[in-house]
């Protein structure tokens, strides 16, 4: 540090002030021996309690600093700092044990929390890609025990652990042992902060007996060296070994591994919680086989790409999944074979599948097997339509001892299959498949496989828009109406380029079996773009060979609504087919509403 002599004058007899100079002079001499005293201090450290390095490299590389005797020496107390990461450390006693990093002096040093928490870099963490960072993420760990002590080798949860922007090599595992409470770990975002491993077996993260768990904002991926069917790879593994509830995973994407969240045991994890994560190519997002009681969060996340199954789940039950984005291959909902136990309960709320490049999506299937006390309630959830494969079924389900209940939404692309099982269920059991209140409901192609003797489920239709109520039990050419009071069917369709077209079109509403009777069929229309004329015909089958009331003559007009005079009681079991036959020289757009009612 270079000091300013104080000038007061050019020469000693100038007539400026000899007396007065002596005394500056004085000053500057003080001024030189502080400079002569700064000078002894080792390079690149400020002070004698408090020493100042660049950065964190600088600081692990330094040899200069010892516990041995001089200039140089440190004892255990003293603080250390880095500029440019702003860290900072504690020397501990050179016998230390429970130290965090080493020098290449051999110093030992704990590193102090932040206001932000500890830093992974503080710990050595490099954050290059190439580097194995596991270490540090382990030391960072090591060093967040509770309040009061650091010889505890568990984490509970005295500092966020940050994980700032980076790629970070973890090849190894980041576990705590066999206590996790309090832990958090945080990046900076999904696009800046990641964590990738190359390793094809083994797990990125493993918590036991934990509590307030949390990773957030960060990727989480695997950068496969061999095939995808050699894969075992986990991200995060949760075992709740003597108490596991409390786990967060909040704005985190993890691609590329066998299982994003394996619940390794079945006992003691309680209360996961998923909120805005993305999940992409992963054999399995969550594999659990937990039959107790457990309740689960999942919320405003998304899957896709090559997935075989979302949810492999054994329990797991009191799961909410709530407002998702589908759009991959393999089974979203898979229940594994065995007993569910009594909490099997799923619940989805506003999600949508969609079919694209990566096959086509199911949306519940079950194994081989009996599946016991499953109940999964849908509401308002949809599948885009799109081309699938015409050999695969959306809920293939098996067994029996399910409730299916599906209420609001489209769920048009869909196919439906019971593998049905002996013994398993009848008409006397509370168990049923439902769909009620959709847009347009599945496909009425229902598969009912099985031994001889095999019973299965009935499939319900209520009071959606574009059938009657049905009530499919078994065999399958067993209709019956659908319990409780009998309610009109509303059915709507239109067409895009109108429902008065050239030449002679029908408009069926079949029952598939149902007897219902018909109430009214109207034909509503909107517009049309020159002279409009045309007849309508309603007949109550198919062949169109049984004719309902009269030939109503469709006019000039538009808008306008023409009403079928349909004779009161007329029924059918196989359906409405209204054939219109255009006359005039235009089309028109409209819609036709048919009503019936469930007999």
């Amino acid at each position: 540090m270079a000091l300013t002599p104080i000038k007061l004058g050019s020469a000693p007899n100038d007539g400026m002030g000899d007396n007065l100079r002596t005394a500056g002079q004085k000053i500057n001499d003080n001024f030189a021996a502080i400079e002569a005293t700064l000078g002894t201090i080792p390079t690149g450290v400020e002070g004698a309690g408090a020493r100042s390095f660049t950065n964190v490299d600088a600081l692990l590389a330094n040899t200069q600093i010892t516990y041995s005797s001089g200039s140089n020496q440190v004892v255990a107390g003293n603080i250390v700092r880095t500029l440019a990461e702003g860290f900072t450390y504690r020397v501990a006693a050179s016998g230390a044990s429970d130290h965090h990093v080493t020098t290449a002096g051999r110093v030992k040093l704990y590193v102090l929390p932040g206001d932000d928490g500890f830093n992974v870099k503080a710990f050595g963490a490099k954050g290059d890609g190439t580097t194995d960072d596991t270490p540090a993420f382990n030391a960072a760990l090591t060093a967040n025990p509770a309040w009061g002590g650091t010889s505890n080798k568990t984490s509970l949860g005295r500092a966020t652990i940050r994980v700032p922007r980076g790629l970070y090599l973890i090849n190894g595992t980041i576990t705590t042992g066999n206590n996790a409470a309090g832990v958090v770990f945080k990046g900076d975002g999904v696009r800046t902060t990641m964590l990738m491993t190359t390793a094809d077996s083994g797990s990125m993260f493993r918590f036991r007996t934990y509590s307030f768990v949390e990773v957030r904002d960060m990727k989480l991926y695997h950068n496969p060296a061999g095939p995808r069917t050699g894969w075992t790879c986990k991200a995060i593994e949760l075992d709740g070994t003597s108490g596991g509830q409390k786990f967060l995973l909040k704005r985190v994407m993890i691609e590329n591994f066998d299982r994003a969240i394996s619940h390794e045991i079945g006992v003691n994890e309680d209360t996961n919680y998923v909120i805005d994560c993305r999940f992409v190519d992963c054999k399995t997002v969550v594999y659990a086989r937990n039959t107790q009681a457990v309740i689960n969060k999942w919320e405003q996340c998304s899957f896709r790409g090559t997935i075989d199954r979302a949810f492999d789940i054994l329990g797991y039950g009191h799961t909410h999944i709530d407002t998702a984005n589908v759009v991959m291959s393999g089974a979203f909902l898979y229940f594994a074979a065995g007993q569910g136990g009594p909490s099997n309960q799923f619940t989805l709320t506003n999600v949508k599948f969609e079919y694209r490049n990566w096959g086509t999506v199911r949306i519940i299937e079950m194994a081989d097997s009996a599946i016991a006390a499953n109940y999964v309630k849908m509401i308002n959830c949809g599948i885009v339509a799109g081309t699938r494969d015409p050999n695969t079924f959306q809920f293939d389900l098996q067994g029996g001892l399910y409730i299916i209940d599906v209420d609001g939404g489209d769920f048009r692309d869909c196919r439906i299959r019971t593998r049905g099982t002996q013994n398993k269920n009848d008409l006397n059991r509370p168990y049923w498949v439902r769909f009620q209140n959709l847009a347009r409901s599945p496909d009425m192609a229902i598969e009912r496989i099985g031994a001889a003797g095999s019973q299965h489920p009935p499939v319900i239709i209520e009071n959606c828009r574009d059938r009657a109520n049905i009530t499919i039990t078994t065999p399958y050419s067993d209709f019956r109406a659908a319990s409780g009071p009998s309610t009109v069917n509303r059915n709507t369709l239109t067409h895009e380029t109108g429902v008065v077209r050239s030449g002679t079109q029908t408009y069926s509403f079949p029952t598939y079996g149902q007897l219902v009777e018909v109430r009214s069929v109207r034909l509503l229309i909107g517009s049309k773009t020159g002279t409009l004329g045309a007849t309508m015909k309603v007949f109550t089958n198919a062949a169109r060979t049984q004719q309902v009331g009269s030939t109503i003559t469709i006019t000039n007009t538009a808008p306008a609504v023409f009403k079928a005079n349909i004779p009161e009681g007329t029924l059918t079991s196989e359906g409405v087919y209204v054939e219109i036959e255009r006359t005039g020289s235009t089309n028109a757009h409209g819609r036709i509403i048919c009503e019936t009612v469930s007999v």
